[in-house]
């Protein structure tokens, strides 16, 4: 595999993976189980939970999800619809499923995980703040110092 690939393979994993933590919280936010998140315990160790589901091994997923589904308390109902609908089932169209437009192949990250690859890029975040800070410059060239 060329490393053009391998790059955006990589890239693929950790922004998808932000993606789908982040959305997660939208939705928590927008369906108000937020200040349920902080106040009750069982409700935050329920979604925890269900962001694990990027740590399971990919071919169960699925199964995963449903049992996480089968006892989640119904307050995580918008959630858990976000996450079947975009992430591991697809949408229903009558009695048929669309493809999620974002399967689990796409924010897993389980094997980056065991292979100790960062799941996220906040060490290349991190360097380039720093290097900006450094030269004293956001948008700096090579051009000019």
């Amino acid at each position: 595999m060329r490393s053009r690939e391998c790059f955006l393979i990589l890239l693929r994993a950790i922004v998808f993976f932000f993606h789908f933590a982040q959305s997660m919280w939208r939705k928590a936010q927008s369906s108000r189980i937020a200040s349920l998140y902080v106040e009750n315990e069982e409700v935050r160790a329920q979604f925890h939970s269900a962001l694990a589901l990027a740590f399971v091994p990919e071919d169960h997923v699925a199964n995963a999800f449903m049992e996480l589904r089968e006892n989640a308390d119904e307050n995580l109902d918008d959630v858990l619809d976000l996450i079947e609908d975009y992430y591991i089932l697809g949408r229903r169209r009558g009695s048929r499923r669309q493809a999620p437009p974002f399967p689990p192949a796409t924010w897993n990250v389980r094997e980056r995980t065991l292979q100790g690859i960062p799941r996220t890029n906040n060490s290349v975040e991190a360097w380039n703040r720093r290097w900006n800070m450094l030269i004293s410059k956001a948008h700096h060239n090579i051009f000019v110092f």
